[in-house]
């Protein structure tokens, strides 16, 4: 990975041994049952972050309390005012870092890319869709593990409809977005953001998304927002605006594209933000 990766047994009881090992002026947590980690750390006198790239609380490990050593940050507005709602105290925001090297491209804008084919991320109205409009052609491209069953399910499902084409998961997403004319996302899920969207609006890739969780904040101008669980037509409507309508396609293409250099989006914004966080400037509101 081209920095150290400690694997352990337990990794609660290892933060010791970490700590000896890499002498941290701060821990900061942010994924995979991160309450027992974050409080072990801070038990033993470091500072931690612990950073909320969600809002599945329950899948937190543990309560979650206030406590010296022990601060927050959210990865969007949506997420922080859910913390509030939750906790009782708002954490600062800090969005995602998205290094546009490592996405830009010169799309071919010649297909509709759907990432991450799972029941919670709207296969179903991606599949609908794809039906309805058998002139379009859609990317469907694996994110989160599947089941054999259920994968196997989906690849016979894609595999009827001719104009979807299934790619397994990767590393590198450029080849994605150089075929991208737009994002469909059309989550069901309170996303904590949305970043398929901020990666390909780095290339004026706009998106047509669910009005949810942190997707909003996201795609800002940059694309069409649909209530999740509006009817078919109303996401089918939206598709054929983006499809068909150039004029409108190129403005909100335009659109994604400021949104994606708004300042305090960018790389050295980002990391600048979160040095200042870790110096402890700001890290509780």
């Amino acid at each position: 990975m081209g920095y150290p990766v400690y694997r352990v047994a337990s990794v609660v009881e290892s933060v010791h041994a970490v700590a000896d090992a890499v002498r941290p002026s701060v821990v900061v947590v942010q994924a995979g049952a991160p309450v027992p980690l974050a409080e072990a750390f801070a038990g033993i006198g470091i500072p931690t972050i612990l950073y909320f790239h969600d809002v599945e609380f329950h899948q937190l490990g543990g309560s979650l309390n206030r406590r010296p050593g022990l601060s927050f940050l959210a990865n969007s507005r949506f997420t922080a005012t859910k913390i509030a709602q939750a906790y009782g105290f708002r954490p600062p925001v800090l969005p995602p870092l998205v290094t546009p090297g490592l996405y830009r491209v010169q799309s071919e804008r010649r297909s509709v890319v759907f990432v991450n084919p799972h029941p919670v991320k709207g296969v179903e109205i991606a599949f609908a869709l794809a039906k309805r409009r058998p002139d379009i052609p859609f990317e469907f491209v694996e994110s989160w593990e599947l089941g054999k069953v259920s994968r196997r399910a989906l690849l016979k499902k894609a595999a009827r409809l001719r104009n979807v084409h299934w790619r397994k998961w990767g590393l590198d997403m450029k080849p994605v977005y150089l075929v991208a004319k737009l994002i469909l996302a059309p989550s069901r899920w309170e996303e904590g953001w949305g970043r398929v969207v901020s990666e390909a609006q780095v290339s004026g890739i706009p998106a047509l998304a669910s009005r949810r969780g942190g997707l909003p904040e996201a795609v800002g101008p940059g694309g069409i927002l649909i209530d999740p669980d509006a009817e078919l037509t109303e996401w089918e409507q939206a598709l054929g605006t983006l499809w068909d309508n150039s004029s409108v396609y190129r403005s909100l293409a335009d659109a994604a594209a400021a949104h994606a250099r708004r300042m305090n989006f960018q790389e050295d914004a980002v990391t600048s933000a979160f040095i200042d966080i870790v110096r402890g400037r700001g890290a509780l509101s």
